[in-house]
């Protein structure tokens, strides 16, 4: 457990069991960056670049579990997290009938909360997102939303 003021380390997501992608790392390394920054601070968000435009928002982590994913009190649901986790347990359902059955990739999402998404002809707004790491061209972070000030 980590001492007050440090941050602790994230354990690998369920579904990169046995592997990883330095991708998801990198951005899993900002994230805990952002955290130990962040300590007395107003939170940064991160901006991904990408082939389809800038992605803004607060870097969060998957859950650990589906049922973390879901509050169904509140009828709200971590979607990235719960996809994550379905997929696993379909690719389990997959591989119990082909023992031969490989992945192709990864597939490690990234989640946002708060985002907004800025393409060359329309900013959207969303109060989650999940982005496939390997769409992630490039990152920086800023102290708060660059386009609120222009909107």
């Amino acid at each position: 457990m980590a001492e007050k003021g440090e941050t602790a380390w994230p354990t690998l997501p369920s579904e990169l069991a046995h592997r990883v992608s330095m991708r998801w790392l990198t951005i899993e390394s900002l994230r805990v960056l952002l955290e130990r920054q962040s300590l007395g601070i107003a939170p940064e968000r991160v901006l991904l670049f990408t082939g389809a435009g800038v992605v803004e928002g607060e870097l969060t982590d998957i859950a650990d579990t589906y049922e973390q994913s879901v509050d169904s009190a509140n009828l709200q649901v971590d979607v990235a997290s719960a996809t994550a986790h379905i997929r696993t347990d379909l690719w389990q359902v997959f591989a119990d009938k082909d023992g031969e059955l490989e992945p192709v990739d990864t597939a490690p999402i990234v989640r946002l909360q708060n985002a907004v998404i800025h393409t060359s002809n329309a900013t959207i707004h969303t109060q989650e997102l999940a982005v496939f790491a390997n769409e992630v061209i490039g990152f920086t972070t800023v102290r708060s939303s660059m386009w609120s000030a222009q909107q």
